[in-house]
């Protein structure tokens, strides 16, 4: 037998569909009879159904569809063919082609994180966070404080926050729904009231067609102390943080993982990072990510010249470029900059550090011990290259430029060789012998 909850909310769904489906009805013969429903308040029909099936549901994207199915339903006058070409053309590929260019940001924002995972950064940032975060309260200020300093994008804050912060938060049991609601309580608050992320630049390149009698980004910066979502949600954050005021079924998860389930949504498979990685890993690609998408904002916008439609208008001027800019194209530009940059960057250091990356490596040499690479150059050094340079140089004097020419050397100016004969015994044939049983047992050939 279904629970009294569970039947009430089956119930609920009935009504609200048999309402919806009434209210088609209704839309439907009015079409029919040649009425317009646009600019009406059959208007707020679709988004009404849109966002109370995604409350009774708790399925956004069926929700949404149903929502767009319904608005192109009433657009197009119940018209089969026009409905769906509509849908298609007018708002499914059209949003699609809108947002190609933030599209190819968030590829490239998944390709850095993965390069910074990849090379230990965001682990050596994790190890140091440990080492100085000591308290269940300090891991998630850590968390809010990481959200605010990554205020260039809200998908990259929360792809690059979570990431590092997960390893954190495990550490000391914070359920995972409550670090995800840290980071996402965060990203967009933040990337909303920062005069320099792509919503500031979204923003204001819509606001510069209104008649306010400044730029876009004038007016984005002017009303964010009125941006009273941002600031009462640092609010409520840092109040939940500093007074633990889990409620609800948050209460629940952060209980759970007291004990230890987290309350993660799949088991991890262990990723495989540089541990040899360092901070700096992670410091500098996102440092080259602000700067880079900046200046490719600007860029745009016409700060360097003439803008996309070839405007000067805005050269030399940053407010102004950052106003006129687009995103869209901004921000991707910025991005594969910084990609290249990170690419340079971890393979210098990777090379750089030899044996300590992710070039590390042992082999079993001849001489019986276990090298990495440091070593092996070690060996062909000392263990190769020394004995047999010295066994090509005994053979150099000893049989090419022969004793004598040393021994007439020795006796200018009157001077007398006593030992000429063991000399020449010595470097023609015991030394070549020595060097050559030296360079066997350096090599290890000759145990």
């Amino acid at each position: 037998m279904k629970p009294k909850a569970s039947r009430s909310k089956t119930i609920l769904t009935k009504l609200v569909a048999v309402v919806i489906l009434a209210l088609l009805v209704v839309a439907a013969v009015k079409c029919a009879n040649g009425a317009s429903l646009a600019n009406t308040a059959w208007s707020l029909l679709p988004p009404v159904i849109a966002i109370v099936l995604a409350l009774i549901t708790k399925e956004a994207y069926s929700a949404l569809f149903i929502g767009v199915l319904v608005g192109s339903l009433f657009t197009c006058g119940f018209a089969p063919v026009a409905t769906l070409d509509t849908i298609l053309n007018d708002g499914l590929i059209a949003a699609i082609s809108a947002n190609a260019g933030i599209f190819l940001f968030l590829v490239l924002l998944g390709i850095i994180v993965a390069l910074v995972n990849a090379a230990g950064g965001s682990a050596a940032f994790g190890r140091w966070a440990e080492t100085h975060i000591k308290t269940h309260a300090g891991a998630q200020l850590a968390t809010f404080v990481l959200g605010i300093l990554i205020f260039i994008d809200d998908y990259f804050n929360c792809l690059t926050v979570g990431s590092v912060m997960r390893p954190v938060t495990d550490s000391h049991k914070i359920s995972r729904p409550k670090l995800a609601y840290l980071i996402d309580a965060t990203a967009a608050p933040v990337c909303m009231i920062a005069p320099i992320s792509s919503w500031a630049a979204a923003v204001s390149s819509t606001a510069e067609g209104l008649d306010t009698g400044m730029s876009g980004i004038e007016l984005f910066v002017k009303a964010i102390p009125y941006n009273l979502y941002s600031i009462l949600t640092f609010v409520f954050i840092l109040a939940i943080i500093a007074m633990k005021l889990d409620y609800g079924p948050m209460r629940k998860f952060e209980a759970k993982a007291a004990k230890g389930d987290l309350s993660a949504l799949v088991e991890e498979a262990g990723e495989s990072a540089n541990p040899n990685g360092r901070v700096i890993d992670l410091i500098l690609p996102v440092l080259a990510l602000i700067v880079t998408c900046t200046i490719g904002m600007i860029y745009v916008g016409g700060f360097f010249g003439a803008d996309m439609s070839g405007d000067p208008s805005f050269a030399g001027d940053f407010i102004g470029a950052f106003g006129n800019t687009n995103a869209f194209v901004g921000l991707p530009w910025g991005g594969i900059i910084a990609l290249v940059l990170t690419v340079i960057y971890l393979a210098a250091s990777a090379i750089i550090a030899l044996g300590y990356s992710i070039f590390y490596f042992e082999v079993q040499l001849p001489n019986g011990s276990a090298a990495q690479l440091l070593d092996i150059m070690d060996y062909v050094s000392n263990s190769v290259m020394m004995p047999f340079i010295a066994l090509l140089s005994t053979i150099l004097i000893g049989w090419v430029m022969t004793p004598d020419y040393v021994i007439d050397e020795m006796q200018r100016g009157g001077k007398t060789f006593r030992r000429k004969k063991l000399y020449r015994v010595m470097i023609r044939y015991v030394a070549p012998v020595m060097m050559l049983v030296l360079f066997l047992q350096s090599t290890g050939i000759l145990a």
